[in-house]
């Protein structure tokens, strides 16, 4: 019983971010350039996403806008239907390249860009207003990042779904915090503006061998620099498709945290501790349902958590979506610490780009 007391205690008492508080921490808003945006989308084995969402970044309104795509070696139809939808638009140029992973073909599309700016995102995603990149330049200073959010859609009520929703309101609200009181320690590369200049130059001092992380990196290196700003307005989100599976999540996760190996060791004890009370949590009701004994102390928490502590970004509405959330945030606490003993005995090469 202590422990539900002590969890709901952390949990209630945590900063979220509240509306209040992201409206005060904004950046200053600077006159939108429209010196031009290389957006970057990779795309391997995607024809699915592809018919779904690519339309929605063609429609894009930004002048003096260039969408490059980087067809990573894909053994579907991804290609055919690339040249299909963007055959009439002559602002996209399409880049075929040997399967060698997201990574190479991210560099890849970054290197052929012939502008400063980039906006980067994933093909499985779409923008929460056609006017996304105008708010996004808004707040750009041309320099260094900017971090925005990038959410993932409810598609149905399912664990999964309720598992995503959970993470990004864990770990999204926490990097966005951070971000906004200067210290930056990780993004999304789903909403990620940067300037192509100040890549180019980290990318040549900082070569590692990871397949995933690159982008975190970058967000260190120019939080440290003070050239990191974050943009939470709702123009500026961008949507995610949650992945399909359990297994699909643990794979993704797993990369994530291998990720977070090369991260400076506070910040991950930072990530620990944010993971850590609901972890305990999970574990403790599993634990008192194995034992019989009936778990009421979680009926409890639960609705405070309902009635309390949802912070602003992503607070479930109505009670099947709130139950959802519920059930995958115990999913979330289940699963983490498999996630990080699959890093460990999973075969390293799996991991480096």
């Amino acid at each position: 019983m202590g422990i539900f007391i002590l969890e709901r205690i952390y949990h209630i008492q945590r900063p979220w971010l509240n509306k209040k508080y992201i409206e005060s921490a904004q950046p200053k808003t600077t006159t939108p350039h429209h010196e031009g945006i290389s957006l970057v989308l990779c795309v391997y084995n995607e024809a699915k996403y592809l018919k779904q969402y690519l339309k929605s970044w063609i429609a894009v309104d930004y002048p003096n806008l260039e969408i490059i795509i980087v067809n990573d070696g894909s053994e579907d139809d991804s290609l055919d239907i690339i040249q299909q939808l963007t055959s009439e638009h002559s602002h996209i140029q399409i880049i075929t390249i040997d399967h060698q992973g997201k990574k190479k073909a991210l560099e890849t599309g970054i290197q052929k860009a012939k502008y400063q700016c980039i906006a980067l995102t994933d093909i499985d995603c779409y923008p929460n207003s056609d006017k996304w990149l105008h708010a996004m330049t808004s707040s750009f200073k041309k320099s260094g990042c900017l971090i925005g959010f990038a959410p993932y859609h409810y598609e149905k009520h399912s664990i999964v779904n309720g598992l995503m929703q959970f993470e990004m309101k864990l770990l999204g609200e926490d990097y966005l915090k951070a971000a906004i009181q200067g210290k930056a320690y990780m993004g999304t590369g789903r909403n990620l503006m940067l300037w192509k200049p100040d890549f180019l130059e980290w990318k040549a001092n900082n070569l590692n061998k990871l397949a995933t992380g690159d982008d975190d990196l970058f967000i260190q290196y120019c939080a440290k620099k003070k050239l990191c700003d974050v943009v939470t307005h709702p123009s500026t989100w961008v949507y995610s498709a949650p992945p399909i599976s359990i297994r699909h999540y643990i794979q993704r996760k797993s990369r994530h945290q291998h990720s977070g190996r090369i991260y400076p060791l506070a910040l991950q004890f930072r990530l620990f501790l944010l993971n850590l009370p609901t972890i305990v949590y999970s574990w403790s009701i599993l634990f008192a349902i194995v034992s019989g004994y009936l778990p009421i102390i979680f009926m409890l928490s639960t609705l405070i958590l309902y009635f309390s502590s949802g912070g602003v970004l992503l607070r479930p509405r109505n009670i099947q979506k709130f139950l959802t959330f519920a059930l995958g945030r115990w999913c979330y606490g289940i699963l983490f610490p498999y996630g990080i003993l699959r890093t460990l005995w999973t075969d390293k090469s799996k991991w480096l780009g």
